[in-house]
């Protein structure tokens, strides 16, 4: 086999940006497995230009145009920018491929526009495509594994694509770690739900922590585990053993039930910065427009939680149905509750593709342009700044509360809202009473995507938001 030249592109965003927030942490928001695809390129002898884009970049002069092979990952807010650079690259002689979350998502809407759509992707399957590398028109193949790889490169393996990107980072520098992958539990809306929980070799976790030392004076590791901790005392032991305690600072997400008190102290000695959700430099998650809520009291009471418990950074998601995600969007198709909102917008703030139950979609909007007011004024910022003393968090809840996170969010909130009253066509979409975009989206998609607008594939802004249910009962009458 010949040597090829592969592109590895991760996709942090969907858009140019200049906004404090994105300067100071779409580098550090990298994806591993983009990382860890274009490490398994390079194994299998092939060589590799990796690209993090984090909105500061130009994407079509950072990749050569000789490539034979690009290889996408994109969350499915970036998915049309997606589209635009597979269409752009295949124009020039490429084949091209999708990974991440849309893929994993929409895998029959990516195949219109990629050769390969990847689901679980190992060695192997990297190793498979690598020696095919045909171009699969119009319609792309979907490559899955059974489950997910039983091992992963680690930092140390790793480390020239992170150092490259982190070198984008200003301030700081939070490396990007997996003590395991998957979820012991089976939450019907989440999408590891489905996914068996399967903890990493604590070897090498071990190693890449005392590699980190002779890297930074004091390193920053983002754990990307879905659930860091489920079996603490295995990967708290490791820690322990490979690093002195409190010489590394540690940012992860966790559930409520691991954060015990004896944990919390335990965590703390060993240099836990930040974690999501937990008790001590905490962000809270919250969905809103869920079915269980109705009326004044879900906003008023998150507004008396935040009041009470000023350390918290309050993080809003407004309920998005993404694709074949979780069993759940199951039911809310089968309702015809989903809306085809472009996936552009999906990003959990900038639309909402599912009906509320109980709200109109005034009302709706009411209550979170007055919960996000109220959340991110600057006696509500000033309040956090006081109540946390970490470093890291108390910089970053400000630079979130006064950039797009927080007041940027409010400033798009009361502009959807009052199209709401004005804009029949926009009005219309939201009530479910007709499939055309309104012009509100395709010119927010056009001034975002700039010159690669030109690019996107004829219908990429349309996608059929029932796919997942179509596919689930073609299945059980083939079953």
């Amino acid at each position: 086999m010949r040597k090829l030249h592969v592109g590895i592109i991760d996709l942090v965003t969907k858009n140019p940006t200049r906004a404090l927030y994105a300067r100071v942490m779409h580098a550090n928001l990298a994806g591993i497995m983009a990382q860890i695809v274009a490490s398994w390129c390079e194994q299998e002898g092939h060589d590799v230009t990796f690209v993090c884009y984090t909105g500061f970049e130009d994407l079509v002069d950072e990749l050569p145009s000789d490539v034979d092979l690009v290889i996408i990952g994109a969350f499915t807010q970036a998915a049309q920018l997606s589209y635009a650079l597979s269409n752009l690259f295949r124009s020039r002689g490429a084949v091209t491929a999708l990974g991440g979350p849309h893929a994993r998502c929409y895998p029959q809407d990516a195949q219109k526009y990629f050769d390969y759509v990847l689901g679980f992707t190992n060695r192997t399957i990297v190793a498979d495509l690598l020696k095919d590398l045909s171009q699969h028109r119009p319609k792309g193949v979907h490559l899955c594994a059974k489950e997910q790889p039983q091992s992963l490169p680690g930092v140390r393996e790793r480390w020239k694509f992170i150092e490259q990107t982190l070198e984008k980072a200003p301030f700081f520098k939070i490396v990007p770690m997996l003590g395991s992958i998957g979820c012991p539990y089976s939450c019907s809306f989440c999408i590891d739900s489905s996914v068996p929980f399967q903890a990493l070799d604590l070897d090498v976790i071990k190693e890449d922590l005392r590699f980190l030392r002779t890297k930074y004076k004091r390193p920053h590791v983002g754990w990307h585990d879905p659930n860091f901790g489920i079996r603490f005392d295995e990967i708290l032991d490791a820690i322990e053993e490979a690093v002195p305690p409190n010489t590394i600072d540690f940012i992860s997400e966790s559930t409520l039930a691991v954060l015990t008190e004896p944990h919390m102290k335990r965590l703390k000695k060993n240099g836990l910065a930040a974690v999501l959700p937990g008790i001590e430099s905490l962000q809270a998650n919250f969905v809103l427009g869920l079915d269980g809520d109705q009326g004044a009291e879900p906003f008023e009471l998150t507004k008396l939680f935040l009041d009470s418990s000023p350390t918290a950074f309050p993080a809003y998601s407004l309920l998005s149905a993404f694709g074949q995600a979780a069993p759940l969007n199951l039911e809310y198709q089968r309702s015809g509750r989903v809306l085809p909102v472009p996936f552009h917008l999906l990003n959990n703030n900038h639309a909402m593709n599912v009906k509320p139950l109980h709200y109109s979609w005034s009302e709706f909007y009411d209550r979170v342009i007055d919960l996000s007011e109220h959340s991110f004024s600057w006696s509500a910022t000033l309040k956090r700044l006081r109540a946390v003393k970490s470093t890291i968090p108390r910089l970053l809840n400000v630079v979130r509360a006064r950039s797009s996170e927080g007041v940027g969010r409010i400033k798009y909130y009361k502009t959807l809202r009052a199209k709401l009253d004005t804009d029949l066509e926009l009005r219309r979409f939201f009530e479910g009473q007709t499939r055309e975009l309104p012009s509100f989206f395709v010119d927010r998609i056009k001034h975002d995507l700039g010159a690669l607008w030109d690019w996107l594939p004829d219908g990429a802004l349309y996608h059929d938001s029932h796919a997942y249910l179509r596919d689930s009962q073609k299945a059980t009458a083939t079953g």
